[in-house]
């Protein structure tokens, strides 16, 4: 008898527990005839009293719970609104999550806070008419790459691409790769893999299906010991392979920002005499990087290498004489 009850608390107490969740915080209060009333729905009877010996419980436990006059309040939680509301927003911003994905991922952020909460997250949707991945399996891709990179094992898988009508269809032939990381950039989705006939190189994680982990050890692990993923996306723009060249750049002061937006708050911003500013930094050069640069109207320059800088005059003058 003694172990039904103890159960029966233990049963009482969690229903409890999920009711000031959902239905309560620091502005929205539950009387403990409410809270008694909402466990009887639930077909959990109890006594007023046994309500205020779980809340205080909870509270011994260090859960802030408010009490007075109005009720009871669920104040501590896991996550505070402004950081769900950060999460949903980077959901929502993610273009390799569906807008399917997308919901069901918010939906469940909305059960760490109230109801009365959750309609704020709810009303942060804005995914019609973002560019989303129509690809339901990114969540099984993830996991199947995270596995094969634990178990240190290589992978094939096959590779999407889009056709002019906007249709899909698998590119020919099943690829093979070594996976060593996945890493963010550009809103996309990346993973970083070595490849016998590409070397170091990447795949959209979106645009990969029917992944196999073949339990065969990764190719040339030594290389990727030191694998920084963050200074790694930062040098290769656009996802571009390459080998890193070091270049020297002038910029106007006005455009300090776009400078540390690009290249991080670590780069050494260098004070010109006659004013703007210099600094140089490791990228990998692609019409990507090239594109970057221009897009600021001349403003931004190449300072050096000379190779590079006359890598980029050729691509101008390429893309002139096509016009």
């Amino acid at each position: 008898m003694g172990m039904a009850k103890t159960e029966y608390s233990k049963k009482r107490m969690l229903a409890l527990m999920d009711i000031l969740q959902r239905e309560t915080d620091e502005n929205h209060r539950l009387g403990a005839q409410e809270l008694e009333e909402m466990l009887l729905a639930r077909g959990i009877p109890s006594e007023r009293k046994s309500i205020y010996r779980d809340i205080a419980a909870l509270q011994d436990e260090g859960w802030e719970i408010l009490s007075g006059r109005s009720g009871y309040g669920l104040v501590s939680r896991d996550f505070e609104l402004a950081e769900l509301k950060l999460l949903a927003d980077a959901v929502q911003c993610s273009r390799c999550i569906t807008e399917k994905k997308s919901f069901e991922l918010i939906g469940k952020l909305e059960k760490l806070t109230s109801r009365y909460n959750a309609g704020q997250l709810r009303r942060q949707l804005h995914l019609i008419g973002r560019s989303k991945t129509g690809n339901e399996q990114i969540y099984y891709n993830v996991d199947a790459l995270y596995s094969a990179i634990a178990q240190n094992s290589e992978i094939t898988f096959r590779y999407l691409s889009y056709k002019p009508d906007g249709s899909s269809q698998f590119r020919p032939g099943i690829y093979r790769a070594s996976p060593y990381g996945l890493c963010w950039d550009s809103e996309s989705y990346y993973l970083v893999a070595h490849t016998e006939k590409h070397g170091k190189t990447h795949y959209r994680v979106d645009r990969m299906a029917n992944i196999k982990i073949l339990n065969k050890p990764r190719q040339h692990p030594e290389l990727y010991q030191d694998l920084n993923m963050a200074a790694y996306s930062k040098q290769v723009f656009g996802m571009f392979s390459g080998t890193p060249v070091s270049v020297r750049l002038s910029f106007p002061d006005d455009l300090a920002n776009s400078a540390i937006d690009k290249f991080g708050t670590d780069v050494m911003l260098i004070p010109q005499p006659e004013g703007g500013f210099t600094l140089t930094v490791p990228v990998v050069t692609s019409p990507v990087f090239y594109s970057w640069v221009f897009s600021f109207s001349g403003r931004v320059k190449i300072l050096g290498p000379e190779s590079v800088r006359q890598e980029y005059r050729e691509l101008c003058v390429k893309i002139l004489s096509d016009l």
